[in-house]
Parts: C-alpha cells; sequence; structure tokens
C-alpha cells in the first residue's frame, strides 16, 4: 500500500476526522486518485508542531477528539502516536490552493471555471492546512482510522507499506472483525 508521512498533530487530525485534505509544496500523481493511502505519523514531531499546539483552536480540537494535550512551562506532553500508520483514506482530488476558498463544507465544485476546479473547506480545515500560493490541496475521503495505530518505519515522500503487526502478521485494517489468517493488532 502506498504511504504518506505526516507530521503530528496533523497525522491525528486527519485521522480522527479534524481535517480532510492534506497540503503539500507538490502535487501528486493524479494515477493515485482513487487509490487508498496509509497515513503515518512520523516517528518524531516537528517544531512548529509543537507551537501550534500549546494554545489555540488546534489544541482545542484535538482534545474535542479525545487527545490529552497540555503544556508545562516550556514543555509540552501529548498522547498523539508516533512512527506508526494513523489512518488510511482514498485520495480523492488534488487542487491548487489558489483555488481553494471558505466554505460551509469541505467539497469540490463540479462545475469548470476560468481557474479550474475550487475546492471549498471550512474554517476548521483551513486552519489545519498551509493554504499559501504555490501548493496543493490533496482531499481524502473514507478516512478509516488505524486503532491500534501500527508501527512503521516511514520516508519522506510516497513510500510502500505492508500492514503487518508486532510480531508479524498481516495486519486486518478493515472494518469489523478480521478475516481468518489476519490479525486486528492485539496478538502481542
Amino acid at each position: 500500500m502506498r504511504a504518506l508521512s505526516l507530521y503530528q498533530p496533523w497525522a491525528s487530525a486527519m485521522a480522527r476526522g479534524l481535517k480532510q485534505a492534506e497540503t503539500r509544496p507538490w502535487r501528486p500523481s493524479a494515477a493515485l486518485i482513487g487509490y487508498r493511502i496509509a497515513l503515518a505519523a512520523t516517528a518524531k514531531m516537528m517544531s512548529p508542531g509543537w507551537g501550534a499546539l500549546a494554545e489555540g483552536p488546534l489544541r482545542d480540537d484535538l482534545r474535542e477528539v479525545g487527545f490529552s494535550v497540555q503544556k508545562v512551562g516550556v514543555k509540552l506532553f501529548h498522547d498523539l502516536p508516533l512512527g506508526c500508520v494513523v489512518a488510511t483514506g482514498v485520495l480523492t482530488d488534488i487542487v491548487p490552493t489558489c483555488n481553494v476558498r471558505l466554505g460551509e463544507e469541505v467539497r469540490v465544485d463540479p462545475e469548470p471555471h476560468a481557474l479550474g476546479k475550487v475546492l471549498y473547506v471550512t474554517e476548521r480545515e483551513h486552519r489545519w492546512g498551509n493554504y499559501e500560493t504555490g501548493r496543493f490541496a490533496w482531499l481524502f475521503e473514507d478516512v478509516v482510522p488505524v486503532d491500534p495505530p501500527a508501527w512503521a518505519r516511514g520516508k519522506q515522500g510516497w513510500w510502500e507499506w505492508e500492514p503487518v503487526c508486532a510480531s508479524g502478521h498481516p495486519l486486518w485494517i478493515g472494518e469489523g472483525p478480521p478475516e481468518e489468517g489476519w490479525c486486528d493488532g492485539g496478538c502481542v
């Protein structure tokens, strides 16, 4: 399965439904549209992530979906998973950030425009992305959390992830009970 690494807290925001679009400075191949992609949290947190979590709406959003985030002096304590796949999602569209507008819901306008398709995002979605000009919004749908998160040795850019549990058994990441011969992550 193709995989993409995200820094925390953005990986967990995607897994818990706080965001549907990942913004990047590069456009992925259109051939990946329609494919399920593994979304991994990097092994360490990027320093801008610490500042974003210390106070304000990002911290409040994470607390709303069950994460503990607390600043004590200059240190930040959190329970965000690191070094693992936290969700999978289907890449459904890629839109240049110059075509992103605020709206009531996250949606792509199907009508053609002079500049191409337009992506409408909510205020919450907007605060979870970097929508500076020259970037691309990668829209994901059908995002399914991997619970518990599955260990992964991530890389920059695209990489291949083979879903296995800590014991090396094939890891079931579908809905419902695992099929025969698959592990649900609890065999360790």
